[in-house]
């Protein structure tokens, strides 16, 4: 998208371009910064000054609604980020980067965790995508029901996705997620896991969470174990050292226990 100037409120008074121009100069360096509430106040309040005077404004107006949709994402204000992306949709038309940030929008969203909403434009997308843009959109589509939770509906994106480093790294994030969402002795969960540690063996999270899985399952054994790789690849991290200790009370091994939850809080 261009960065020219706005559209004036009235060509003949060039004190209001002027303010116009300046509150626009002063929302895309609070873009640039960071600032994003102070971002999306600045955008919006060009936009409610502009009118159209010339052909150029829909494109102004258009990257103008975008700015404001993605600051107000980044704010956390999910509801101004869809009310600006909507608006920039009816301008633009399908264009998966919109539809994308719309999906973001509503997966979120804590008061809203669904993307039913958002989720026919950029399936829309999908049918239409050929190639790179094809697997870019079921990844979003799979990124985002994992967000929510959606395990199930996560999984029959990740099938769209050709086999390769990004297929194995979504996989790995679909296993873990499952695994975490439920601990008590559920063989199924212990299997998910062990396939999330095959398909990331040094990934940190993955052995923490088989370890957790282990010992749901009273694998305490197999917790050590998954415990003390995850300790090779953080020794400055508590948490494996907790986990060897939890993995050792049960088996009543209490004095080779207590130092590792000792050393786990000297951490």
């Amino acid at each position: 998208m261009g960065t020219g100037a706005p559209p004036s409120k009235n060509e003949n008074a060039p004190s209001a371009g002027a303010a116009l121009s300046k509150a626009w100069s002063e929302a895309g360096d609070s873009f640039a910064r960071g600032r994003w509430t102070d971002a999306a106040r600045g955008f919006v309040a060009a936009l409610s000054s502009a009118r159209p005077s010339s052909t150029s404004f829909s494109g102004w107006e258009l990257e103008t609604l975008v700015k404001a949709g993605i600051a107000n994402l980044r704010a956390q204000n999910f509801e101004r980020a869809r009310e600006y992306l909507a608006r920039a949709r009816r301008i633009a038309g399908g264009m998966f980067e919109i539809d994308l940030l719309n999906l973001k929008a509503y997966c979120l969203d804590p008061s809203i965790r669904s993307v039913e909403g958002a989720e026919a434009p950029i399936t829309e997308s999908f049918a239409r995508a050929a190639g790179p843009r094809r697997v870019a959109v079921a990844i979003a589509l799979a990124e985002g029901y994992m967000d929510i939770g959606e395990f199930t509906r996560a999984k029959d994106w990740i099938e769209k996705v050709a086999e390769g480093p990004a297929k194995t790294k979504l996989e790995m994030r679909l296993r873990r997620g499952m695994a975490m969402t439920d601990w008590h002795e559920n063989i199924e969960i212990l299997r998910d896991t062990q396939e999330a540690a095959r398909l990331a063996p040094d990934d940190l999270a993955t052995r923490l969470c088989l370890g957790n899985a282990y010992v749901a399952n009273n694998y305490y054994k197999e917790a050590m174990g998954a415990f003390e790789r995850a300790q090779k690849l953080s020794p400055r991290d508590p948490r494996p050292l907790a986990g060897i200790g939890t993995s050792l009370w049960p088996q009543k091994k209490f004095p080779e226990a207590r130092p590792t939850f000792e050393g786990a809080g000297g951490l």
